[in-house]
Formats: structure tokens, C-alpha cells, sequence
């Protein structure tokens, strides 16, 4: 008896071990890829050539911030990455979101659709959390000058819950977007 390739049928998967019938379902296949991609993202980020990156995605993050709270008269002033004023606070290479943005596209990767919507979701996400982020960084800042006792309150719950918030929204949206063209 020859065996044929490709998808099983309802009868054979029916027939086969629960575990198997999890790991041939399209939820299962989407959370291993979504794994996968997560581990590698992150693999990437954290290799020493990345190093050089997230320094200057974290100055970035900083002078930005500082120049749109100068914009908004709040005087602010950097010294490399720290706020002086307020409790100074020292924006991190932990505080750049790139874990947030590699959940996110880990999550439209995993997702099976073409590829060049999956670039253009990630683009367009990637921008909204970047620009979340600097709203996150902005909001702190104003946070240890203005009311520091709410500040760790903020960047601890507040902060991190509209982020994950963002990243499930935004993945809705694309998800939509991509079944309906």
C-alpha cells in the first residue's frame, strides 16, 4: 500500500493519538512558529553585534523624549540617556520596547498570510509602538518630576499593561485587515 502525502483526512486524524491531532491543528501550528520566532528574535537582540543597536535605539529613545517635553515646555535635559530633574530617570536598553515590537512580529509571522502583508503589518505596528513607546518614556519623565510617588506605579503596571494591550490590538487589527483584502 502506497502512502499518499499531504493533509490527513478528518477519519485518520480522528484515529490518531490526541497529541498528534493538538500538533497537525491550526492554533498548535500557529503557537510553534509563534515559539519559534519569538526565541529567535530574541536570540538576536540579545547576540553581542546587537549590543551597538540598542545603545543608539536607546539614545534615540532618550533625546527624542527630551526634545518633545522641551517642545511641550517641560525643560528637560539629558545626560547620555538619563533625565535630569525629576528622580532622573535612565532610560534602559529594557526600556525600548524591543520586546514588546519582537512579540509583536513574532505574532504576524507565525500568522499564515502573504508575506508582503505580513512587511507592511509589521512596519506599520512596529512605528505605532516605537511612538507608544516614546509617549511611555514621555509619560515617566513627567511622572518623576510632577507626581513621583505615582511614577513606579506607572511604569511598572500602567505602562506594561497598555503595551501587551497595544500589541493584542494591533494584532487584531492586521488580522482583520489581511481576511478582508
Amino acid at each position: 500500500m502506497k502512502k499518499r502525502r499531504g493533509k490527513a483526512t478528518r477519519k485518520e486524524i480522528k484515529k490518531a493519538p490526541i497529541l498528534r491531532q493538538w500538533f497537525q491543528s491550526p492554533v498548535a501550528r500557529f503557537l510553534l512558529w509563534f515559539l519559534a520566532f519569538t526565541a529567535l528574535l530574541f536570540a538576536i537582540s540579545l547576540a553581542p553585534f546587537a549590543d551597538g543597536m540598542m545603545q543608539h535605539l536607546v539614545l534615540l529613545d532618550a533625546k527624542c523624549s527630551a526634545s518633545i517635553l522641551n517642545l511641550a515646555g517641560e525643560r528637560s535635559r539629558l545626560a547620555g540617556a538619563t533625565f535630569i530633574g525629576g528622580n532622573g530617570i535612565t532610560v534602559l536598553r529594557g526600556c525600548s520596547a524591543i520586546e514588546y515590537v519582537w512579540f509583536y512580529c513574532a505574532a504576524l509571522l507565525a500568522f499564515p498570510s502573504p508575506p508582503m502583508k505580513k512587511a507592511i503589518g509589521i512596519g506599520l505596528g512596529t512605528l505605532a509602538l516605537l511612538f507608544l513607546n516614546l509617549t511611555r518614556i514621555i509619560t515617566l519623565q513627567v511622572a518623576s518630576v510632577h507626581c513621583p510617588g505615582f511614577f513606579r506605579f506607572f511604569h511598572e503596571e500602567v505602562w506594561d499593561i497598555l503595551l501587551v494591550t497595544a500589541i493584542l490590538l494591533f494584532c487584531l487589527i492586521w488580522i482583520r485587515w489581511v481576511q478582508r483584502i
